[in-house]
C-alpha cells in the first residue's frame, strides 16, 4: 500500500492545456491533487524506490474522491512506469473516464496482467483535468498493489545499520529512521539513541533495495533510496532548518488566495536547483514551506494563478528575506472579486469583505449574482454566509435561480443548501414576497414562505409527487431533492 507521506514530483509533459495553477495538499493524510484553473490539465509522479514486481502483486486497486472534473473527460488519469517513461511506457490502467466526480469515495480495481508491459513497476504518475467549475481536485484515498490470492507474510530481512549526524558532524538524539516509509504496511521506524545510532529490520523486498527516511523537528527531512542492506552501516546528514514563507496580495493591496508557489532551494553542496512540493496561498495569502536547509545559497519563487497568463519570477532570494514569514508580494492584475471569491470558496474573506461594505451581496457579474457562482461552484457554505447577508433567494439573475443553476451544473450540496434555506419558484411571481429577518439580525426583503405553508399538489395525477405554495390560487410543480 503506497503511503500517502510521499513526494509527488510536479510535472509539465508535452502537449496543450498545462498549467502551473495545480498543487498537492495534504488533507488529513490524505494527498489531494488540485487544478485551479479552468479547462487545464496537470500531472505529478512519483518514482517508486523500491519497485514492485506486477507477477506477484498483479492486482491495483485505487480508492479516490474527486470533484469539477469535465463532462466528458478524455485522456488517463492514472500512469504506471515499466522503466521506459511515458513516451514508451503506454500503461493507463485508469482513465478519466473511468472517475466518478460525486465528491464521495469510490474504489477501482484492475488486473494489471491485462497489459502487456514489463514485469516492474518503478512509477506512477497522476493527471488531472478541470472542467468549467475550478478547481478540480482528486483525493487519494487509497492505492495499493495486492496479491492475487493471500499468501505467506513477507520474511524479515537483513538487519540496516544507521547513524544520524546534523551538518555541523555531531550526533543527533531522538531522529525519527523509518525504512520503506513509501509502504505503508511494511513501514519499521526506531528512534536514534543518544549516540545517533539505531538498527531496524526491514521486510525483504522483491528487489532487493530499501528507501531510509529520517525526520526531526527543527531539521530538514531526508530521505535515501536504492539502498541495500549489505552496504550498510549508513550515515546519514540531517541538516538543520527552517520554515520559509510571504504574503501575496492583488494590485489593491488584499490577501491573494488560490497563488501557486513554487520553491526551488540551492544548497551548498549541491549544484542544481531542488524543487519542492508547489502551495497554495491561503485566504489570507499567506504561504509556508516545509522545513527547508538554513545554509541554503540562494532560494526561487515562482507565483502562478489563472488570472495572470505568465508566472511571476523571484530570483536569488537570501534565506533572511523569507525565514520571517514576512515577505510580501504584488501579484500584478489579480484583483480579486467577490465572484472569484465566491468561486475559490474563499469563506474568510469573502465574509470580511460583505462586513465592509453589505451592498457587495447584490453585486453581478456577466448578469450572475453571487449566489448563482456560488450555486454553480457547489459552495454551499458560501450560501450561508450569503443568505445570512440578505442574499435574494428568488433573484432570477439572467433567467434562472440559485436552486436552477445548483442543479444544472451538478452541484448537489449547494442544490441541498439551497432546498433547506428556502423552496424556490420556478417563476418569481409564485409567491408572496414578505419582509423575514436573517441570522444576524438583519431585515430583508423577498422571503420566501417555510416550508410549513406548502402542501402537496394535486393539479396533475401524472406527475410524481410534487408540491405548491397553499397560499396561492395556482403554483408551478416542484421537484423533491
Amino acid at each position: 500500500m503506497l503511503s500517502p507521506h510521499v513526494f509527488w514530483r510536479s510535472t509539465r509533459w508535452p502537449g496543450e492545456g498545462w498549467t502551473r495553477s495545480a498543487a498537492v495538499g495534504d488533507l488529513t493524510d490524505i494527498p489531494r491533487f488540485t487544478v485551479a484553473e479552468p479547462d487545464r490539465r496537470h500531472a505529478w509522479t512519483y518514482r517508486l524506490a523500491a519497485s514492485v514486481d506486477r507477477r506477484t502483486y498483479p492486482v491495483l486497486s485505487v480508492t479516490y474522491r474527486a470533484h469539477g472534473f469535465p463532462p466528458d473527460p478524455v485522456g488517463f488519469l492514472l500512469w504506471l512506469d515499466d522503466g521506459r517513461g511515458p513516451a514508451y511506457s503506454d500503461w493507463t490502467p485508469i482513465s478519466a473516464a473511468d472517475i466518478v466526480d460525486d465528491g464521495e469515495a469510490h474504489t477501482l480495481r484492475r488486473d494489471l496482467r491485462d497489459h502487456s508491459q514489463g514485469e516492474w513497476i518503478k512509477a506512477v504518475g497522476i493527471a488531472i483535468r478541470s472542467g468549467d467549475q475550478t478547481p478540480a481536485w482528486l483525493e487519494l484515498v487509497d492505492l495499493r498493489f495486492e496479491a492475487d490470492s493471500p499468501g505467506t507474510a513477507p520474511e524479515v530481512g537483513e538487519s540496516v545499520s544507521v547513524r544520524v549526524l546534523d551538518d555541523d558532524g555531531e550526533t543527533v538524539a531522538g531522529a525519527t529512521v523509518t525504512i520503506d516509509a513509501e509502504r505503508a504496511n511494511w513501514v519499521r521506524t526506531q528512534h536514534t539513541k543518544e549516540d545517533g545510532a539505531v538498527t531496524l529490520s526491514p521486510l525483504v523486498t522483491a528487489s532487493g533495495q530499501h528507501m531510509l527516511r529520517v525526520a526531526k523537528s527543527g531539521h530538514v527531512t531526508v530521505e535515501v533510496t536504492g539502498i541495500m542492506a549489505a552496504d550498510g552501516p549508513f550515515h546519514v546528514v540531517l541538516p538543520r532548518g527552517t520554515m520559509y514563507g510571504g504574503q501575496v496580495v492583488d494590485a489593491a493591496g488584499q490577501p491573494l488566495p488560490g497563488v501557486a508557489v513554487e520553491v526551488q532551494v540551492r544548497h551548498e553542496s549541491v549544484r542544481s536547483w531542488r524543487p519542492m512540493p508547489t502551495l497554495f496561498t491561503d485566504a489570507q495569502g499567506r504561504w509556508r514551506t516545509p522545513v527547508l536547509s538554513e545554509k541554503g545559497i540562494g532560494l526561487e519563487l515562482r507565483f502562478s494563478h489563472p488570472d495572470v497568463q505568465d508566472p511571476m519570477y523571484m530570483r536569488q532570494l537570501s534565506a533572511a528575506q523569507l525565514a520571517e514569514g514576512e515577505f510580501r508580494i504584488e501579484l500584478a492584475g489579480t484583483e480579486l472579486d467577490v465572484h472569484r471569491a465566491a468561486q475559490l470558496g474563499m469563506l474568510e474573506w469573502l465574509r470580511a469583505a460583505l462586513s465592509r461594505d453589505p451592498s457587495l451581496v447584490s453585486r453581478q457579474k456577466e448578469r450572475l449574482t453571487l449566489l448563482q457562482t456560488a450555486a454553480q461552484f457547489d459552495r454551499p457554505d458560501i450560501i450561508d454566509v450569503l443568505v445570512d447577508h440578505g442574499a435574494d433567494l428568488t433573484d432570477m439573475g439572467p433567467g434562472s435561480t440559485p436552486l436552477h443553476r445548483a442543479v444544472e451544473f451538478g452541484s448537489l450540496a449547494a442544490a441541498r443548501r439551497l432546498w433547506s434555506a428556502a423552496p424556490i419558484p420556478t417563476s418569481a411571481t409564485a409567491l408572496t414576497r414578505r419582509p423575514c429577518t436573517t441570522r444576524s439580525g438583519r431585515t430583508r426583503t423577498g422571503c420566501v414562505q417555510p416550508r410549513s405553508s406548502w402542501r402537496p399538489s394535486t393539479s396533475s395525477s401524472n406527475l410524481a409527487p410534487t408540491w405548491t405554495p397553499a397560499t396561492a390560487a395556482w403554483g408551478p410543480h416542484w421537484i423533491m431533492l
